[in-house]
């Protein structure tokens, strides 16, 4: 699970780095809060904390 979480953060990272290349700084804000979440979430997840 926590390396699901992890792919699925680094996904959103690459996604917003698309964004913002297009131009839409509103998605890409959301988009680079989520994974930021989803990496700190996967890093404690791998040293056992959640």
């Amino acid at each position: 699970m926590p390396g699901v979480v992890f792919i699925l953060g680094v996904v959103l990272l690459v996604a917003a780095g698309m964004y913002v290349r297009e131009g839409s700084p509103v998605i890409s804000n959301a988009a680079f809060m989520l994974a930021g979440v989803l990496f700190v979430l996967a890093v404690l997840a791998f040293m056992g904390w959640v």
